[in-house]
């Protein structure tokens, strides 16, 4: 598995690294964004009308930060998915071999484009936040004061101007994909499905967003990974990675290692 993950990786560095690199571009965009939303007028920081709003009453305090224990619990499950090929010969019922490298330069791929349209569309656009912290008269209003802290600031959580369209949906869309492609064990499956269906009522009770981000998340997340799946389908076999296998050996290279 080492030698088989190091030939990977030269093939695959790139994207992986431009993957990484990208959430931090998406980072800063965030912040630029939330730097512009300090200029906006008081009518233009009012809360757009929103059905969601209207169906779901407001959670606050704690109530509040279920949405992101979801979240967290969708990110360790897939976490661990992502890993276990290091430690287990998983069997999935789809019957593939499962390379950690494969599904993670995938999911790379998918975020670079994703992220992109989301930066683009929260920068021609900017709507005004309904989180209770994106008021002029909260405690939480927190805008970047100058460069450094637009290029270093790091929060995923309080940021102001909608940004649409919605990140948390976007990964966890991402999870439920994976497993469905990766992992799909019916359990992992309807598991990660319930809790996506439970997270997006809670999203938009919480008013970290408006229900279009999340609606527009839900269909344009998919719909990548669909059209990225025909234009670049896994590869069948390891041929180009230049990787053999045989009963005993793993051939590299053209260099021989006895598999264990």
């Amino acid at each position: 598995m080492i030698f088989t993950l190091s030939s990977f990786h030269r093939k695959e560095w790139r994207i992986i690294l431009l993957g990484m690199i990208w959430q931090y571009v998406h980072s800063v965009s965030t912040n630029f964004v939330y730097w512009l939303s300090k200029d906006l007028s008081d009518c233009q920081r009012e809360p757009l009308y929103d059905l969601g709003y209207e169906l779901f009453p407001r959670l606050r305090g704690s109530a509040s930060q279920t949405s992101e224990v979801l979240v967290n619990i969708m990110f360790g499950i897939v976490s661990l998915l992502l890993l276990s090929p290091f430690f287990l010969r998983l069997r999935p019922p789809h019957g593939r071999t499962v390379y950690f490298t494969i599904v993670f330069r995938r999911i790379m791929a998918c975020l670079i484009v994703l992220q992109t349209l989301r930066i683009i569309s929260f920068l021609v656009t900017i709507l005004p936040g309904a989180a209770s912290h994106c008021r002029l008269d909260s405690n939480g209003w927190d805008p970047p004061d100058g460069a450094l802290q637009i290029f270093f600031r790091m929060d995923a959580v309080h940021g102001c101007g909608d940004l649409m369209f919605s990140s948390h949906t976007i990964f966890t869309m991402l999870i439920v994909l994976v497993t469905i492609k990766y992992f799909s064990y019916p359990v992992l499956i309807i598991l990660t499905i319930i809790m996506q269906t439970t997270i997006v009522p809670l999203i938009i009770a919480s008013r970290k967003h408006y229900s279009v981000d999340v609606f527009t998340a839900l269909y344009v997340v998919p719909m990548w990974w669909l059209l990225f799946d025909k234009l670049d389908p896994d590869p069948s076999t390891l041929t180009k990675y230049d990787i053999e296998f045989t009963d005993s050996l793993i051939i590299i290279d053209g260099e021989e290692h006895p598999i264990h």
